[in-house]
C-alpha cells in the first residue's frame, strides 16, 4: 500500500483523521525499541511534524511525490547491498514498500 492510498480524500476529513488514517495500521513489535511510537501509544513529537505535512498535502499530491521519488531513485540507479549478500537490489524495493518485519 503506498502511503497517499491510506489519506481519506474527502475534503471534509480533519488532519486529525487523516492522521490517524497513515497511522492506523502501525504496530510496534513487543519488547523492541520504536522510534516511531513514544511509551504513550503516540507517534514521537519529530514524526508528527513529517505526518502533519503529509496531511496538509493530499493523496493526489502525495502519490505524485513518491511516484517522482521513484522515478528518481530508479533513473539514478540507487542500489545497495546487505552484508554478506553478494545481490545488489534496487534502493526503490526498499524505499517505499511497507516493512516485512519477519525477516
Amino acid at each position: 500500500m503506498n502511503i497517499s492510498d491510506a489519506l481519506p480524500t474527502s475534503k471534509e476529513s480533519t488532519a486529525s483523521e487523516r492522521l490517524a488514517a497513515l497511522i492506523a495500521d502501525y504496530k510496534p513489535l513487543p519488547g523492541i525499541p520504536d522510534e516511531f511510537i513514544g511509551p504513550d501509544g503516540r507517534p514521537r513529537d519529530y514524526w508528527l511534524r513529517y505526518l502533519n505535512s503529509l496531511t496538509d498535502l493530499g493523496a493526489d499530491d502525495i502519490g505524485r511525490r513518491f511516484a517522482t521519488a521513484d522515478r528518481h531513485i530508479h533513473d539514478s540507479g540507487v542500489s545497495y547491498r546487505s552484508y554478506g549478500d553478494t545481490r545488489e537490489r534496487t534502493l526503490a524495493s526498499l524505499a517505499f514498500a511497507p516493512a516485512d518485519r519477519s525477516e
